[in-house]
């Protein structure tokens, strides 16, 4: 399927989480996968800071963190996590988008000379970014290690409406072998993300950012302690991909994984 934007190795990378309590929020993640936050001396043109932290393990980064913004507040938007496809151009990227029957949340605006972002909610009602890199490079700086952003996960009512829009957006395109019940994406060969239906009525269509994790039960019971919540108890048969989806003491849902090695995404 040929793809209504420009981009030909759109791929995720990064990740970031808007919050109606950033000081829990750090202290909850720093306990429970051992981030570190660090907050650069980032400022508008006019000099004032941004109030945006960096999570890092040992320097590496592996996300964002900032406060909801008083105007998402009031127009009802919940904390969350909201993930990054890295795009040719963003402005492009937005009007395939809005083509297809996504909606434009925000901009194509720049930020800085770092690059360029757009966030948009697809057809489902998941929300997602596009970013295209000027200064700052795209990609993580790590995955599929401990603490580290692991796999994306769409979750919706109709599976197959949902990987429409994101073949034509991307160019993703399902292998011929599936095995489970997700159904897997590649972007030339190589994985990208995975599409299930939402089994949780109460759950509104996202995508997820699961972050590895040596013992995916462990965690579940730490978060639990922490006050976070398990929204579904972890799966996956003993020696392959266990995973769960849980949320924080704020709301924002995401996942934890154990992979028996670094490999593809749980089936």
């Amino acid at each position: 399927m040929g793809t209504l934007g420009l981009d030909t190795n759109a791929r995720f990378c990064w990740t970031e989480l808007g919050t109606t309590d950033k000081d829990k929020a750090e202290r909850f993640y720093s306990r429970l996968l051992g981030w570190e936050c660090t907050a650069p001396p980032l400022r508008t043109r006019s000099g004032q800071l941004i109030d945006y932290a960096l999570l890092c393990i040992s320097g590496r980064y592996v996300g964002g963190l900032y406060p909801m913004f008083r105007t998402q507040k009031k127009q009802g938007a919940r904390p969350q996590w909201l993930s990054y496809v890295q795009v040719d151009d963003a402005a492009s990227t937005a009007a395939a988008a809005k083509r297809l029957g996504a909606s434009v949340l925000a901009g194509p605006l720049d930020v800085f000379d770092l690059g360029r972002l757009t966030i948009l909610r697809d057809p489902q009602g998941a929300s997602f970014g596009a970013w295209q890199p000027l200064r700052l490079g795209a990609g993580f700086q790590t995955r599929d290690e401990p603490g580290f952003a692991s796999w994306f996960e769409h979750v919706s009512d109709d599976v197959e409406l949902a990987i429409r829009f994101y073949g034509a957006l991307f160019g993703w395109s399902r292998p011929s072998a599936q095995h489970g019940e997700r159904v897997l994406l590649e972007q030339g060969g190589a994985p990208v993300a995975s599409f299930t239906v939402r089994t949780q009525p109460r759950a509104s269509p996202q995508w997820l950012t699961f972050f590895q994790v040596t013992d995916c039960d462990a965690s579940c019971q730490k978060l639990v302690s922490l006050q976070g919540s398990v929204l579904a108890q972890p799966s996956g048969a003993s020696g392959s991909h266990r995973h769960a989806v849980v949320s924080d003491p704020q709301g924002a849902a995401f996942g934890l994984l154990t992979p028996p090695a670094a490999g593809p995404p749980p089936e």
